[in-house]
């Protein structure tokens, strides 16, 4: 991508242009902007660097999960590792929907999914 990112771009500008609608600037300017993040890596090293921040940040994101969830008592304290990392990809999932009103879906998908997958029931508010 990095090598031949223009070529793609008039590819892929092709092929809609082809489907009878042409694409807009804001296509292009986005095409732009995803080969512009890719030339930010400049070999295998910066590659293997990149990838190394990435696992350490989402294993600090997995690890906060997992103590909020400790945090709340039982039975949320009991839940395992691989349902605390199940949690955590149902909000990532749900943050990619945007509610009117509410704000984001992350917070909808969480709740979702601990009453609906774990089984988790609300506490009665005083």
């Amino acid at each position: 991508m990095a090598y031949r990112g223009n070529r793609i771009a008039e590819w892929v500008e092709g092929r809609f242009g082809a489907s009878g609608g042409k694409p807009g600037p804001s296509h292009r300017a986005e095409n732009s902007r995803i080969y512009g993040g890719l030339n930010t890596i400049h070999g295998p090293v910066a590659f293997l660097q990149v990838s190394a921040v990435s696992v350490l940040m989402w294993w600090v994101i997995a690890l906060s999960y997992r103590e909020v969830t400790m945090a709340y008592g039982a039975p949320m304290s009991m839940l395992s590792t691989s349902k605390v990392l199940l949690l955590m990809g149902s909000s990532m999932i749900g943050s990619m929907v945007q509610l009117p009103g509410v704000g984001g879906g992350s917070q909808l998908a969480t709740i979702s999914a601990l009453d609906h997958v774990f089984h988790i029931v609300p506490r009665n508010s005083p």
